[in-house]
């Protein structure tokens, strides 16, 4: 673990409690989180039960929170390539294309320049807009 991980778990681990159990939350046989209860007084067995269910109901919702926020990141991808053939559909000229082409690039990057490189076969070299 880095440091700033092991610095979230420092108040829970310094704490004076008597007794501290913690189970992992896995998806597809990885470990991506792990849920930690404290307390003063022994765990019963049943506690311990309640908390691997818990944590496995905490597990699927985190994963399906996680698998709608992929696909809506998807989805948002999937926009802005449609926005972007639109725009090439409409350019006919070449030099305009390649600015809508690098002008589409750094918005989608969020990037403060780039540069498209085309290959000159008759000079055997790149050529940059």
């Amino acid at each position: 673990p880095t440091d700033a991980e092991l610095s979230t778990l420092q108040p829970l681990l310094m704490c004076q409690c008597k007794s501290l159990i913690a189970t992992p939350l896995i998806n597809k046989d990885t470990v991506f989180g792990l849920v930690v209860a404290a307390g003063d007084n022994a765990f019963t067995a049943a506690q311990v039960a309640s908390l691997d269910e818990t944590a496995q109901g905490i597990g699927r919702v985190l994963v399906s929170s996680m698998t709608v926020e992929s696909l809506d990141e998807a989805t948002n991808q999937v926009e802005v390539l449609l926005d972007v053939a639109r725009r090439l559909a409409s350019e006919l000229e070449v030099k305009s294309l390649i600015r809508t082409i690098m002008q589409v690039s750094r918005d989608l990057l969020s990037a403060d320049r780039s540069t498209l490189f085309l290959v000159d076969k008759e000079r055997n070299e790149l050529w940059s807009s």
